[in-house]
């Protein structure tokens, strides 16, 4: 990293090297908290500066078995605890935390979809009981924080909320715009109406009897309210929306439009189409509903089509991704240039080629290439054509060579 001149990295923290139990008030592993001590030492040391993420989708699974996980409100004061330690021992390294990353994946594909863990289909009350209890668990600790540890470390927090810019399937229709806007508000709305107004957008509320869509009493409204200090964004791509009919979704995605129009290009993940007015579209649409609050796109990337099956010196050549962050940073300084939108930071997804989850080591996400066998690592052109325009002072030879290099 310190090679490419990356000045800001993003992780992510495993609950159970911390606290193996999982659960408030077991005991915590000093060897797990010396592994972060002396990885965010690291980073300091070498001048780039951590952006931490408490929980990445990594629940513990004694917790799971116990309770039911997301399912339980039980899980509200043990992440708590976990945060406390975390912000205790972590603290003095950190100045931007994320509490959850894509609350919306882990509720949506893993308690009403089913095929994400923990492979529940709860229908609609399970996928907004799992949301209810991840806001009010990242209140809590936001509270927390900032009553115990701001004063001294003196951090920002928010979440890594995910979603998709939204296009109206008939760009003629008023019921498709406005199906479009209901999408937003259902994805992006979701997390982020409790903690900027304190509680779930009107629509929702309307739309979703207490049985389905939790309640929040006044006491948890007042600490909902204004619990982040900036908005966590990612964004990869579009979808077109018509008008629907559907009690828990109401509105039809599609990837072309009403005159047949696709998307856009095919990435190596069939979800991911190449949008690049996606990023531009979904910062105007937050700035719009929330005002001008400090954005982070806290992830925005893409896998290129087929690159597993290639030899390492042609993946190396990853056009198909500098093309993909020309395009999406090109719309991002628009958002900024023209109308107005707070950004102030970028986290390209992904550093290094990783293990991206059901999908296993197949899509390759980095910008770093990994030959999984040795661990070797060769910047992609990706990472050159990055660390040429956006990092610092990276020139002449070492932005040109795809030699293997220590990250």
């Amino acid at each position: 990293m310190k090679q490419l001149g990356i000045k800001h990295y993003r992780l992510s923290l495993s609950w159970t090297r911390i606290i193996p139990d999982g659960s408030r008030d077991s005991p915590v592993n000093p060897e797990g908290v010396k592994f972060y001590r002396d990885l965010l030492e690291g980073l300091t040391t070498a001048g780039i500066q951590p952006m931490v993420t408490l929980f990445h989708w990594d629940l513990p699974q004694v917790l799971q078995d116990k309770y039911g996980g997301f399912n339980s409100s039980e899980v509200v004061d043990d992440f708590v605890y976990y945060a406390d330690v975390v912000f205790r021992e972590l603290g003095q390294y950190v100045k931007y935390w994320i509490t959850f990353n894509e609350p919306l994946v882990t509720c949506t594909l893993g308690f009403y979809e089913g095929w994400f863990p923990p492979g529940w289909r709860s229908g609609a009350a399970g996928m907004y009981r799992c949301g209810h209890h991840h806001l009010l668990a990242h209140a809590k600790a936001v509270q927390l924080y900032r009553q115990m540890y701001r004063s001294t470390q003196h951090g920002k927090l928010s979440m890594a909320a995910a979603g998709m810019w939204a296009i109206p399937f008939n760009a003629s229709s008023v019921e498709d715009q406005k199906a479009a806007e209901r999408a937003m508000i259902f994805k992006w709305g979701w997390f982020w109406d409790p903690v900027v107004f304190g509680n779930y957008a009107q629509e929702m509320l309307d739309q979703f009897p207490p049985n389905l869509l939790p309640r929040f009493t006044p006491e948890e409204q007042q600490l909902l309210m204004r619990s982040v200090d900036y908005l966590g964004i990612n964004v990869y791509t579009s979808r077109y929306i018509a008008a629907g009919s559907a009690a828990d979704m109401p509105w039809v995605e599609s990837e072309s439009n009403a005159t047949g129009h696709p998307l856009g290009q095919d990435s190596d993940v069939p979800w991911l189409k190449v949008t690049p007015e996606a990023l531009s579209g979904v910062l105007r649409w937050h700035t719009d509903r929330y005002g001008r609050i400090e954005i982070r796109v806290t992830e925005n990337g893409c896998p290129v089509p087929g690159e597993s099956t290639k030899p390492i010196p042609e993946a190396l050549e990853d056009d198909f991704k500098v093309d993909f962050y020309n395009g999406y940073l090109n719309e991002l300084c628009r958002a900024v240039s023209e109308y107005g939108v707070d950004v102030r930071g970028y986290y390209a997804w992904s550093l290094m080629d990783n293990f991206e989850w059901l999908d296993g080591y197949r899509p390759r996400f980095g910008i770093v290439y990994v030959e999984y066998e040795s661990l070797e690592r060769y910047p992609k052109r990706s990472a050159l054509w990055l660390a040429k325009h956006f990092f610092r002072s990276v020139t002449g030879q070492d932005a040109e060579s795809h030699e293997s290099v220590e990250l």
